[in-house]
């Protein structure tokens, strides 16, 4: 007799869910208007499983874009190469969005 468990199979999906939630990043800065297609266009080089970007509904002269990134790796070397970086002369910032 074998005897499965589904709370086993539960707890690998949330592991599983867990670590691609980190894998998220958020880029604020850019000036409001900017297209997912500009977005796309600055962090496409990095593998990733999907990107958007939208204005900010607080401050409605910036925009920002998130993105979602198929390695940690990929996620980090995002995060060091435009966190400060100058694009069309506003500073973008990089967070992990947990």
């Amino acid at each position: 007799m074998q005897l499965c468990y589904s709370w086993s199979t539960k707890k690998r999906e949330r592991e599983h869910s867990k670590r691609e939630a980190e894998l998220w990043v958020m880029v604020q800065g850019f000036a409001a208007g900017l297209t997912t297609k500009e977005f796309m266009t600055l962090v496409g080089q990095y593998k990733n499983k999907g990107a958007w970007a939208s204005d900010e509904v607080d401050d409605p002269s910036s925009a920002f874009g998130i993105i979602q990134l198929a390695r940690q790796d990929d996620m980090f070397d995002l995060m060091r190469s435009i966190d400060g970086r100058e694009y069309r002369g506003r500073t973008l910032h990089c967070q992990r969005v947990h």
